[in-house]
């Protein structure tokens, strides 16, 4: 997320913040690619996709600032989970 530098007050920082997630950033092709391409080595995705899962999976009701707990924010998709160890994106048909 693109952000101003001294924007901390903004509603989504502020719930990044709750849940302990710190800024990172990530190739959006290489997890594409990762994801799309089980034979690539994954060793270097894995902590990417277990962030994402984390985001996508994410308890709102345990994030203390948020007056709407349990309900998933636009960005996060329920689709996205870790299975088994491996890493699948299921589409909603």
């Amino acid at each position: 997320v693109k952000q101003a530098r001294n924007s901390h007050a903004a509603p989504f920082i502020r719930l990044m913040q709750a849940y302990h997630i710190r800024p990172t950033g990530f190739s959006k092709y290489c997890i594409g690619a990762s994801l799309l391409y089980p034979d690539l080595k994954q060793n270097h995705f894995k902590q990417k996709h277990r962030l994402l899962a984390k985001l996508a999976t994410a308890d709102l009701s345990l994030a203390p600032s948020n007056p709407r707990a349990g309900e998933l924010l636009p960005w996060m998709s329920p689709n996205l989970a870790l299975e088994g160890g491996h890493r699948e994106l299921h589409r909603s048909l």
